[in-house]
């Protein structure tokens, strides 16, 4: 980095209070690039504030909750700052009766839990790293999880936003009541954008209560063909699961050790104590039918689905490829299988979970020996098989040094020309994220 561009960041960050990285830059740093300063707004006028300030100065500013997705995307072409919302972190407003919270973005979605279930209500959103990650980072990336099939993804749940914006303004979208007025849901913009068109500041959503009672069906197969029929034939139902997972035996292995070798399948039922009975039993019926080795019903299950939600549960710096291919539900079973043997045909080893009712298939692929020459090609590989089931693949991590070469988002398509319009029109100076999102924005 130029050295009067490092003294001139210097200089703005004695001004402006924001704190010195220096040798704890690494901390921070995206995919190896790493920031230079810290700021820590404590409300989101001083964030706007701070980002109009970024844009006169040609700044890239990487916004920040806890760091927990900051594996996702491409390599930044820059980073010189770093804007945490960890001080804009306030339930601002909870109303039981109309089944409506507003909360700031830099809270984390435990802390709302907490606050939401004095009152038997929760926020239906279950992605990875749940204890720590924030309502902002789980919206700008778009995280869900299991409950995504019956309660939907974060843009479902979505009411309201405020958002800061590279021009120093404050804009609300939506309001604080489920009915709201027409007009353009400039929500969804933000929600899987990665901070790359404004820097969400203030969410509001509807919630719903806590469920009375629940219980897991959890199937093993010999073979995956039966878990096939079985999805189908639960999806179909009128009482369609609360959440449907299938495990490949690699997967089985990491999220449920003491369960028999195989391929598994997770049903989860909620609500009232008879319906969840009858539910179960009826699922726990059809697994028997279509030749499962082993049925249970579990009472308790906690630890079982945080193990599902967690997957693929990378540890820092372990070598791994971990994929997201999104399809059409009657492509899951074939992807799954034949990813799997493309994965022993490039040297990888694998191990695959897929929220089946919503045809989401999370991939672990670790390399049998050191190195990853290989991985562009898998990667190539999977993205094809995706395509021709009418799917999508996005890597979601791996070691920057195996970004190189590899388009991690895949091709967009006509969108892509909207796409641009848009970040131009929010982010002129292309200061958010620069280079981490989809066609290089």
């Amino acid at each position: 980095m130029d050295d009067g561009l490092v003294r001139r960041i210097a200089d703005l960050a004695a001004a402006n209070g924001w704190i010195w990285l220096d040798e704890g830059a690494e901390a921070y740093a995206v995919d190896g690039v790493r920031p230079l300063a810290l700021a820590q707004p404590s409300t989101l006028e001083e964030a706007a504030r701070l980002l109009d300030l970024a844009r006169r100065e040609r700044l890239a500013v990487i916004p920040r909750g806890s760091g927990t997705k900051l594996h996702l995307g491409a390599p930044p072409r820059a980073a010189h700052l770093v804007l945490s919302t960890e001080h804009l972190a306030q339930v601002v407003e909870h109303t039981p009766a109309d089944l409506t919270v507003t909360v700031q973005a830099g809270t984390r979605l435990a802390d709302l839990q907490t606050v939401l279930a004095r009152h038997g209500q929760f926020l239906p959103l279950d992605p990875p790293y749940a204890d720590r990650a924030t309502i902002g980072g789980i919206l700008a990336t778009n995280a869900s999880g299991p409950l995504r099939l019956r309660y939907g993804a974060g843009r479902d749940l979505v009411i309201g936003t405020r958002v800061a914006n590279t021009n120093g303004t404050v804009t609300r979208a939506g309001g604080k009541v489920v009915k709201n007025v027409t007009g353009y849901d400039l929500n969804k913009l933000h929600i899987g954008a990665l901070g790359t068109v404004g820097v969400l500041g203030e969410v509001t959503f509807k919630v719903v209560p806590l469920p009375a009672a629940s219980r897991t069906v959890a199937a093993a197969f010999a073979t995956p063909e039966p878990t096939a029929d079985l999805v189908r034939t639960l999806v179909r139902t009128p009482a369609v699961p609360t959440a449907l997972e299938v495990l490949d035996p690699a997967a089985a292995a990491r999220c449920a050790p003491d369960w028999p070798g195989g391929w598994l399948v997770l049903a989860l039922a909620t609500g009232f104590l008879p319906q969840v009975r009858r539910q179960v039993e009826e699922c726990a019926a059809l697994a028997r039918r279509l030749g499962a080795q082993t049925v249970e019903v579990l009472e308790t299950a906690e630890p079982l689905w945080t193990a599902v939600r967690e997957f693929p549960a990378v540890r820092p710096g372990e070598p791994v490829l971990v994929t997201r291919i999104s399809l059409p539900l009657q492509g899951v079973l074939p992807v799954m299988t034949q990813a799997i043997h493309l994965a022993g045909r490039f040297g990888f080893q694998p191990a695959l979970l897929s929220h089946a009712g919503v045809g989401i298939i999370w991939g672990r692929f670790a390399p049998a020996e050191p190195g990853a020459e290989a991985v562009g090609d898998l990667v190539a590989h999977l993205r094809r098989l995706a395509g021709e089931h009418g799917g999508f693949l996005v890597v979601e991590a791996c070691p920057p040094a195996w970004k190189v070469g590899i388009d991690v988002w895949g091709p967009i398509g006509p969108s892509l020309a909207l796409m641009r319009r848009l970040k131009a029109a929010y982010d002129p100076e292309n200061i958010l994220n620069p280079g981490r999102f989809v066609g290089g924005l």
